[in-house]
């Protein structure tokens, strides 16, 4: 198929931004989030004993999905770390661990597409 000046940049146009990007799979992000919490597993205080629990890394990348859609990044849960501390030291904590995996997850999945965002696009269509 040739396309000329005309057609070209009309192809060009159709094509999704970031379409050249490889995907990650749902499968691919547990396994990203397994190696990360292996990792940091010392490090741990509140998500350390969960660390080796069976199905603990698909309730985490649900979460973590979860709270990219409502739009909350790390340092969202930093600043809710802040704030709860003393008699909500435990929560703190687990704020503070999530954003740390939230951290370390996002840097290892530069250069890709999480597929967890499909539905961020619809939800915004939805709002309007």
């Amino acid at each position: 198929m040739s396309l000329g000046f005309v057609g070209l940049p009309g192809r060009c146009c159709l094509r999704p931004v970031g379409e050249h990007l490889p995907r990650i799979s749902d499968i691919g992000r547990r396994i990203l989030l397994k190696d990360i919490l292996l990792q940091h597993s010392r490090e741990l205080t509140v998500f350390q004993r969960s660390v080796h629990k069976r199905g603990f890394t698909e309730v985490l990348g649900h979460t973590i999905a979860e709270l990219k859609r409502d739009r909350l990044s790390s340092d969202h849960l930093r600043q809710a770390a802040d704030v709860s501390t003393g008699k909500h030291a435990r929560l703190s904590a687990k704020l503070t661990e999530l954003a740390t995996i939230m951290d370390e997850l996002a840097a290892r999945m530069e250069g890709t597409i999480d597929r967890s965002h499909r539905s961020d696009g619809a939800a915004r269509r939805a709002a309007r």
